[in-house]
């Protein structure tokens, strides 16, 4: 006798889910933001205060300081850096950040139901982007079809939302 069982039609693959509303992508932001804030300020201020102990002896590094620039540098890539491993490091384990979980909505690759590291660094950027061009790539999802912003398009990825418990 086979023990084949026949898979269960009734269950839907998290594909068969409607996409993400922009509303709630952008309330879902709104909630990370929060987290965010905190692991900002905790990253800035280690990117302040190092430099000024390891390059300039405890002084404040100001404008007109040789190293200024650099530390600006620092600071602002510091801050980016701890945004993406922050959005990559939920996205690719289990495909939601708290804002996300909040509102219902998950992060999935087009071919399977989780994103690779490479898809996140890639919807990391092009957020970023879509944001710096006065919002149009989140603006773009309401003349999509497919309700996808850029960084949906651009990283093989889609967000949808899920059904209430």
């Amino acid at each position: 006798m086979c023990n084949l069982k026949m898979p269960d039609t009734k269950t839907p693959r998290i594909n068969d889910y409607p996409p993400a509303s922009l509303i709630k992508r952008l309330m879902a932001f709104i909630y990370d933001l929060l987290l965010l804030a905190g692991l900002f300020m905790i990253t800035g201020a280690l990117a302040v205060i190092l430099p000024v102990f390891i390059i300039n002896d405890g002084n404040a590094i100001i404008k007109g300081h040789p190293f200024y620039l650099i530390n600006q540098i620092i600071v602002l890539s510091t801050l980016f850096l701890s945004g993406l491993v922050f959005y990559a490091w939920f996205w690719t384990h289990g495909g939601q950040t708290l804002g996300m979980k909040t509102w219902r909505i998950k992060l999935i690759s087009n071919e399977t139901d989780k994103i690779s590291r490479k898809q996140a660094v890639i919807r990391y950027f092009a957020a970023v982007l879509s944001w710096s061009v006065v919002g149009l790539g989140f603006l773009w999802s309401l003349i999509d079809r497919k309700k996808r912003c850029w960084h949906d398009i651009l990283s093989a990825s889609q967000l949808v939302q899920l059904p209430k418990k």
